[in-house]
């Protein structure tokens, strides 16, 4: 889990009161993910021969591969140029 320190609307994009942007896990997505989603998930697996499969990992490309961080305070997406080194 990467973190970073950032500026954020929740607390006014104010420079003096910074906020921790933490980096979303890469699958994050899958805890998300209610009982009932898994079984539809599983069925469309097993009936489009893992068509499916391959349709939701490209769905959540960038998830996966370029995950992006978020406010530790208001879950709200922080954007590269909030950062603050």
């Amino acid at each position: 889990m990467n973190t970073i320190k950032a500026v954020c609307e929740c607390r006014n994009m104010s420079e003096d009161d910074l906020v921790v942007a933490v980096q979303r896990d890469r699958f994050k997505f899958l805890d998300d993910w209610s009982v009932l989603i898994w079984i539809g998930v599983v069925i469309m697996v097993f009936v489009t021969g893992g068509f499916w499969l391959v349709g939701i990992l490209a769905y959540h490309f960038n998830d996966i591969f370029r995950p992006q961080y978020y406010c530790s305070q208001c879950e709200q997406l922080v954007l590269p140029k909030q950062f603050r080194i």
